[in-house]
């Protein structure tokens, strides 16, 4: 099998031969926490306090969708550890680390698409349309970067239409995080939209505490800290 250059190889992934570390951070604090979630949001349910619907079904969604999105997190971190630490072997291998870097590259797309969805549905939640949303268009805020590139992966065949003679494919990662034509998101950022997700779901998974804090005011002040 003929070997690929590394200007063929970015024709199909760009800045792939830039892609040499894995700054992902860890985030072991979350793992038993974001594997828990929605257990504890059905023993809230059947034995202590359930939410009114549609309230009871928005936070089944948002919780499914928190803990997907952290083993899709923890997925790509094994996956573009493994690749930065054997990258160097892939020099007589080209063709496998295309392979290998398409993997990964899904991976990310599958996260990007679960915090995004996972906020969404939160806002159905939280009902923020009285409230006030988490992000708006040309904030900056790293929701927005989650929107464009969830867009981007959403809608590949519209983004090559628009601009066919872009190099390859609209996504790619870099050592710093995953970028687009329009938009970039560092991995830290990444993160902190996951800590946040696993703060709000750690809590609101148990329903108890909710009513009772409603019950006592405390989650009026929760959401005006919002």
């Amino acid at each position: 099998m003929p070997k690929y250059s590394t200007g063929l190889l970015n024709e199909f992934a760009p800045h792939i031969a830039e892609l040499t570390k894995c700054n992902l951070p860890p985030m072991e604090e979350q793992k038993n926490i974001s594997r828990s979630l929605i257990n504890s949001f059905i023993l809230n349910s059947a034995f202590f306090a359930k939410y009114p619907e549609p309230m009871h079904q928005y936070g089944i969604s948002f919780l499914r969708k928190t803990e997907a999105a952290f083993q899709e997190y923890y997925y790509a971190l094994e996956l573009l550890s493994n690749y930065v630490n054997t990258h160097i072997l892939y020099n007589d291998k080209p063709n496998e680390k295309l392979s290998q870097y398409f993997e990964i590259l899904h991976r990310f797309e599958v996260l990007i698409s679960q915090i995004y969805q996972a906020y969404m549905v939160f806002e159905k939640f939280l009902n923020l349309e009285k409230h006030g949303r988490f992000w708006k268009k040309g904030d900056g805020s790293s929701l927005e970067k989650i929107s464009v590139l969830y867009n981007f992966s959403k809608h590949a065949e519209d983004k090559i239409k628009e601009t066919p003679s872009l190099p390859g494919y609209h996504i790619w990662l870099t050592n710093s995080g995953v970028s687009c034509e329009q938009e970039a998101i560092s991995f830290f950022e990444i993160s902190e939209l996951l800590q946040e997700l696993a703060e709000n779901a750690s809590y609101y998974s148990n329903v108890k505490k909710v009513i009772d804090d409603v019950q006592s005011g405390a989650y009026d002040e929760r959401i005006n800290e919002r």
